[in-house]
């Protein structure tokens, strides 16, 4: 099957700001908007062939503008997105071409994914109908109830899962249409398709793609990016 893969990049809801409330994809890294690094990996990444931005309804013409300097031609709509991470994804969905039947889904607050980990979780999603990038645990894990240990965890079989998340399109749609009418709330895509009781591929990431929800990780991923 000939599959055609587009981005879905969440740059909206709480879980895309600081602690201070302040849209992580607008605060510059560098020299540049943390939004237009997932902008580049995308663009230059040659298995996506468009992307959408889900954006807060008051930015939707900053990123048009900012897509249209910086020569970002793969995006090709811009949405107005939610609150929450899903609805946001939600939101997303009825923006893609009819021809895309895969999803790449990535939060702009992960500034330094690279297209080679892009592609690794499309490759994957082509084979299994899901590619998801995530770390091992790379420290002893502990369960507890409050600050007192309650369970020692198996950190060789833990693993943080991360973004990019890639996944068949019919698959995706089905998850999030299925977690819209749960009373649960849920935090990302793969939680959701496990309702499907779809198994969920993951793809090694490199600690490096962080995610910046604080003052001191924007510092860290300013520091990455000079490197």
């Amino acid at each position: 099957m000939i599959h055609s893969t587009w981005g879905l990049i969440i740059a909206s809801g709480k879980e895309e700001q600081l602690a201070s409330g302040v849209d992580v994809a607008f605060l510059n890294i560098g020299s540049r908007p943390a939004l237009a690094y997932s902008l580049d990996a995308y663009e230059t990444c040659p298995d996506i062939d468009g992307v959408v931005v889900v954006v807060a309804r008051e930015r939707m013409e900053s990123v048009k503008t900012m897509a249209q300097m910086m020569g970002f031609t793969k995006v090709r709509s811009i949405v107005s997105g939610m609150a929450r991470r899903l609805t946001s994804t939600g939101a997303g969905l009825p923006a893609l071409p009819e021809s895309a039947t895969l999803v790449s889904v990535h939060q702009v607050s992960r500034p330094m994914v690279t297209p080679d980990l892009i592609a690794e979780t499309v490759k994957s999603a082509k084979r299994y109908g899901s590619g998801v990038a995530a770390v091992k645990a790379a420290a002893p894990i502990r369960e507890a109830k409050g600050q007192t240990v309650d369970k020692v965890l198996n950190r060789t079989v833990i693993w943080e899962v991360l973004t990019p998340q890639t996944y068949r399109r019919d698959l995706l749609e089905k998850a999030v249409q299925k977690a819209s009418k749960s009373k649960k709330e849920f935090e990302e895509e793969s939680e959701v398709v496990g309702l499907l009781k779809e198994k969920i591929h993951l793809v090694p990431s490199s600690p490096t793609n962080i995610r910046v929800a604080t003052p001191e990780e924007l510092t860290l991923a300013a520091a990455l990016a000079r490197m």
